[in-house]
């Protein structure tokens, strides 16, 4: 393979003494020892983020699993959701996601993880993919409220996946690009980003280095997204000193700034765990009109386990990143009460009767009925209204407790869930066993559900972890076979309906496969389709006498234009002369009256007056008859 002019590499690949060895990155360097000193936090407190805060974070994380059945995929789930992260960027991916199945690509691994989720990725794609993992890539969430603000996403133009970004609209032509990005490292291999750029612009005899080529191609668009009028925030990995190097420059040349660094300084640590000079290669930067309230470096497995960078965090206000407050968005919950399944009807009247009896309302129905007779009317409707309010929380407890909603990624099924549950029991009892604080309530539930016998309290840590080692393997195990545990669910779930009257077996446990493989096509469909958001009305758009267009954001006026939109849709034949008399009173609302059926035939017995008004108005231009079946009535 044809290596870059040397001269280009002395030209970017600035030498740091040890730490240009230090901060190689794992795609060349697998080992992983943590022999470096670290510092702790960096920057500010995280603090509890306020309604009208956008957090945004950013991290490279080593690369996504290869397969759906590892535990990192549900550590970034829980990292980003634990640290209330809206939008979030993520460097080397690691994947050539052209290669993997459908239920392994990151929108289907995700499908469940947030309310509202928008993604945008990009990885290597100027060549046939030969292995599933490939060094490099981005990605970058956009989370509930943040998603709703989503208006496009893209990728770097030549498909080497060296950036990826998304564009948010604001109030009254505000916008927002958020970009994360990875710059390759100094050549270290066949396999690197490095070589992988390296390759492409030999084939396409460009002469450049890549890593030059990034700085250059990323400015053009830097330059163009901030020409159009967009505030930008570029969150990246850069291999290099983010303080003073050649990717500092060229950043600041193009008007950005390190946010980070301009609000606590340039002494912070570094971002990558084995580099001990203090050099941070990682950094959050943004246009002249971003201003955050907060921001920093988290410590190293803060956010993320076993990873060797630190998390970069940000939090700016709502009307810096969209020009207003965005309100709250309420999502209508599920219904957890159906009648598909008379198991969980049971168990609805099961535990209303257990609320009823807890507040004996049937013993003060059946005391109201005896003395009701000799209560005057105001007693009653007083007694009335109180054993209606028990009714109607026993039916609320009744249902927030009859079945638990799994939307999780792995298909649910009683042999996993208990998996879940004695994994749960071995990690409170290690807990417990390491003397952190468990609740003797949780801890006695959770031991009653997976049947452990009360002496295991007591039992050492080092079999424990042993067991709980155990536990893991066997959930893993379960968790492959996930699809044919649901099918042997859905079985039993068959029977027990076509006990119950719901009909044969055979047509039950069809018709349940058939709606679940309906579900699973509308989610690839609305994915295809780039609607994966749904929720509520967050902006409207309204067009004034003069003609102007006017956002609006806040609830009362969302609500007052909505109505005015649907009044003047919904009464559009107000004024036109079938909703007049005398056609309104020939025709009917519906149009379903006899006279109506012998104009459809081709006849008419209608009186003569009302033809010669609305034909003088059609010969005056006042009224158009589209349809033929008048033509007649000339």
């Amino acid at each position: 393979m044809p290596a870059a002019p040397p001269e280009l590499l002395d030209l970017v690949n600035e030498p740091l003494g040890e730490a240009s060895e230090n901060f190689r990155n794992s795609e060349a360097n697998g080992d992983r020892q943590n022999k470096w000193e670290t510092r702790d936090n960096f920057g500010d407190v995280v603090p509890t983020k306020d309604k009208h805060t956008l957090r945004i974070g950013f991290q490279n994380i080593g690369g996504f699993s290869t397969n759906n059945y590892k535990i990192k995929d549900s550590i970034i789930r829980r990292g980003i959701t634990k640290w209330e992260f809206d939008v979030f960027g993520i460097a080397e991916s690691n994947i050539d996601w052209r290669l993997v199945d459908e239920d392994l690509k990151l929108h289907a691994r995700t499908r469940q993880w947030w309310e509202h989720l928008h993604l945008s990725t990009a990885h290597n794609t100027t060549f046939p993919g030969s292995r599933i993992c490939q060094y490099g890539g981005t990605a970058l969430f956009s989370i509930n409220r943040a998603a709703h603000r989503a208006l496009q996403r893209g990728k770097d133009e030549i498909n080497l996946g060296r950036w990826c970004w998304t564009r948010y609209k604001g109030k009254d032509k505000h916008f927002l690009t958020v970009i994360t990005a990875y710059r390759p490292n100094p050549p270290g291999g066949p396999f690197t980003v490095y070589a992988q750029h390296n390759n492409y612009f030999n084939s396409v005899r460009d002469p450049r280095c890549p890593r030059v080529a990034f700085l250059e191609d990323l400015a053009v668009f830097l330059q163009y997204t901030m020409d159009r009028g967009d505030h930008v925030i570029l969150m990246l990995d850069g291999n290099t000193d983010m303080r003073c190097s050649d990717l500092s420059r060229a950043l600041t040349q193009c008007d950005l700034r390190e946010v980070i660094m301009e609000r606590h300084g340039t002494n912070g640590p570094s971002t990558f765990r084995r580099n001990n000079t203090e050099t941070p290669i990682d950094g959050i930067w943004a246009s002249r009109g971003i201003y955050i309230q907060k921001g920093g470096y988290f410590e190293y497995d803060a956010v993320f386990l076993n990873t060797d960078h630190r998390c970069l965090w940000i939090d700016i206000s709502f009307e810096t990143a969209f020009g207003y407050n965005m309100s709250e968005l309420k999502r209508l919950a599920p219904k957890r009460l159906h009648c598909r399944d008379p198991r969980l009807v049971e168990n609805y009247h099961r535990l209303f009767q257990q609320f009823a009896d807890k507040h004996a309302l049937f013993d003060r129905v059946k005391s109201f009925n005896n003395k009701r007779s000799s209560m005057s009317i105001m007693d009653i409707q007083s007694e009335y209204e109180v054993l209606d309010a028990i009714r109607c929380k026993a039916a609320e407890f009744a249902q927030s407790k009859c079945r638990k909603l799994r939307m999780g990624q792995v298909a649910f099924s009683p042999e996993l869930n208990q998996c879940r549950r004695i994994i749960q029991a071995w990690s409170l009892l290690l807990k417990k066993a390491s003397g952190g604080k468990v609740s003797s309530r949780l801890l006695q539930r959770t031991l009653i559900k997976v049947q452990f016998p009360p002496n295991y309290r007591g039992m050492p840590r080092t079999e424990i972890e042993d067991h709980l080692k155990a536990a893991y393997q066997n959930y893993y195990q379960k968790k492959g076979e996930a699809t044919s545990l649901r099918q042997t669910h859905l079985e039993n779930l068959a029977e027990a309906m076509s006990e119950r009257g719901a009909g044969d077996k055979e047509k039950v446990i069809y018709s349940l496969i058939a709606r679940e493989k309906q579900r699973a096509s509308a989610r690839r469909i609305r994915y295809l389709r780039g609607k994966q958001r749904s929720g509520g009305t967050t902006m409207v758009i309204v067009t004034d006498a003069d003609g102007n267009q006017i956002d609006i954001t806040d609830r009362a006026g969302l609500e007052s234009a909505i109505l005015r939109n649907n009044q003047e849709k919904f009464t559009q034949s107000v004024n036109t002369p079938f909703y007049s008399f005398p056609l309104k009173h020939e025709f009917g609302f519906q149009g379903v009256t006899a006279a109506t059926q012998t104009i459809l035939a081709g006849f008419t017995t209608l009186t003569t007056p009302w033809i010669n008004i609305y034909w003088m108005s059609f010969n005056n231009g006042k009224c158009r008859i589209l349809s033929r079946r008048y033509a007649h009535l000339q």
